[in-house]
């Protein structure tokens, strides 16, 4: 794994309907999904070529064996036990030994970015992260991931999937507690770039306008973001707006108008446009299909009572 990353297809889940054109972010219905590293990538002959994940968040435990990750342009030769926490849309990829053990955990941004600001779950995604876990946090993510594998196995009902995202969060918020990381070379000025985005994201600022408060030209922004999160500024301002607006259509009572005026669009039938472009369906199908997922799982529970 050498050389500059210039490109790389986006996924939810590795391999899964990747779409390679940057402007949609690929369709992921769950709160997390977690795995064993070696469900995945011995279907890929324990490698894990560059891609990125829009709108979906990382974190990699490999409790034993040798791996090499590639994180944007840099590269490093690791072993177990390591902690890889992946913000999203970064560029990155992964080789591991046929004999490596550990959890992938893919979470959705809608999630975490619905977290308060300061909340550690939240903090632990602001860069890309490489950490070394002691003797004891390494023991209790072992157990307490094999746990939630097994919770994941077992969602055939409303109670077991509410188990399922219990112990998956804890889990999460236990990977939290991590030693100490080691700093991305050149990452500053991308994550700087991440910042004023979370800042401004809902005021629809010129890319001009982010390049003169950070000190830098448009093109050295370009380049900057290419390199670490595999896509232009201009995309990552738009992933992250989709993100917001999918938590409101999802998790809020906020009409279709009032996410569009909240995302600082004047008009709604452009910021439907926009959005169906980004994500391959209109706001009002991703309110439809939430209302009725929601039915359901009323209606199953109701059933369960009865039953």
């Amino acid at each position: 794994m050498t050389g500059a990353p210039t490109s790389a297809p986006h996924y939810a889940l590795y391999g899964e309907d990747p779409l390679n054109s940057g402007d949609r972010a690929p369709a992921f219905d769950e709160f997390i999904h977690c795995e064993t590293i070696a469900s995945r990538s011995s279907r890929y002959d324990w490698e894990i070529s560059l891609h990125s994940h829009p709108n979906l968040l990382q974190v990699l435990f490999v409790e034993r064996g040798q791996f090499e990750a590639r994180i944007g342009p840099s590269s490093h030769k690791l072993s177990g036990p390591s902690l890889i926490a992946m913000p999203s849309g970064t560029i990155h990829a992964y080789m591991f030994a046929p004999d490596v053990s550990g959890i992938v955990a893919t979470i959705a941004c809608d999630f975490v970015e619905g977290l308060p600001p300061r909340d550690a779950l939240r903090q632990l995604f602001a860069r890309p992260r490489l950490l070394k876990p002691s003797r004891q946090l390494t023991e209790s993510l072992s157990i307490i991931g094999a746990q939630v594998l097994l919770a994941g196995e077992r969602r055939d009902y409303p109670s077991s999937v509410a188990a399922y995202h219990a112990l998956a969060e804890g889990w999460l918020r236990l990977a939290t507690d991590m030693g100490q990381s080691a700093d991305e070379p050149g990452q500053k000025q991308a994550e700087r770039f991440r910042v004023l985005v979370e800042r401004d994201y809902r005021t629809h600022r010129p890319l001009s306008a982010y390049a003169e408060e950070m000190g830098c030209t448009q093109r050295t922004l370009t380049r900057q973001c290419r390199l670490h999160f595999g896509t232009s500024p201009k995309n990552v301002i738009h992933q992250r707006i989709i993100a917001e607006a999918r938590r409101m259509l999802r998790f809020t009572n906020a009409g279709i108008g009032e996410v569009a005026l909240d995302l600082g669009f004047d008009d709604p039938s452009y910021f439907s446009r926009f959005y169906a472009r980004m994500t391959g369906r209109r706001p009002s199908a991703e309110k439809f299909c939430t209302t009725q997922g929601s039915a359901a799982r009323s209606d199953h529970e109701a059933i369960d009572q009865i039953g």
